[in-house]
């Protein structure tokens, strides 16, 4: 099923993820712009990439990372960092299945779209982009 919205989402867990955040966990997504344009002066980001969009990009997308560990171990009790050896057992199929998805979250996209959707983001496009 396609899905289209206003940010290209690099695959359909950072997508999930996104809506997850936008519209379902609660969390005050607004304030997390703000708290992340707040630590932009502070942070050796900014230094590194000369331009307050992309160093907030990095910012926020610091701060999704934790709230996604943090979700994870709620939700199943830890954060799937590796994927687990498979066994006969179903449940490591699905803790297989999680890690590699959880994995796939891009949170630097997933901050980028949240940022684009509350107009602040500006690039400065005479800066070169730092991978």
């Amino acid at each position: 099923m396609a899905v289209f919205t206003f940010y290209a989402f690099t695959n359909p867990e950072s997508h999930a993820f996104f809506l997850w955040l936008t519209g379902h966990s609660g969390i005050d997504v607004a304030d997390l712009v703000a708290r992340a344009m707040g630590d932009v002066e502070h942070d050796s980001d900014y230094a590194l990439f000369g331009d307050v969009s992309r160093a907030c990009r990095a910012a926020l997308a610091r701060r999704l990372g934790d709230i996604l560990r943090d979700r994870c171990a709620d939700a199943v009790g830890h954060y799937p960092d590796d994927p687990p050896d498979l066994g006969r057992d179903g449940s490591t199929l699905v803790a297989h299945l999680l890690a590699f998805a959880v994995g796939s979250v891009d949170t630097e996209g997933v901050a980028e779209a949240i940022l684009r959707r509350h107009r602040k983001w500006s690039p400065d496009d005479s800066v070169l982009e730092v991978e």
